[in-house]
């Protein structure tokens, strides 16, 4: 079971628009717009329920942010994917 404090410690990483990873994961996984998930994010911050993810320019970055943080998620191309993190496939 996954508790609200266990949520807190959860930190998120997202990429640049533009980038292939972004555009597939959020288009196919997230099925969002760039203009929702800003409305998404823009509500969230300023109720004060959370922060939007932390921004890296490439796959590299992310994988390299997630194995060194505790708590950190991301999505990558799976070609960027290494032995430094554990990895969820995520099929259309």
């Amino acid at each position: 079971d996954v508790c609200s404090s266990d949520l807190a410690a959860v930190k998120l990483a997202d990429l640049p628009v533009g980038n292939g990873s972004r555009d597939h994961f959020y288009s196919t996984v997230v099925k969002k717009s760039e203009k929702k998930l800003k409305a998404y994010w823009a509500k969230i911050v300023f109720s004060g329920k959370g922060t939007p993810p932390e921004l890296f320019a490439t796959d590299a970055e992310v994988v390299q942010w997630v194995a060194a943080t505790p708590g950190a998620v991301g999505y990558v191309d799976s070609s960027a994917a290494d032995d430094s993190v554990k990895v969820l496939m995520v099929s259309e």
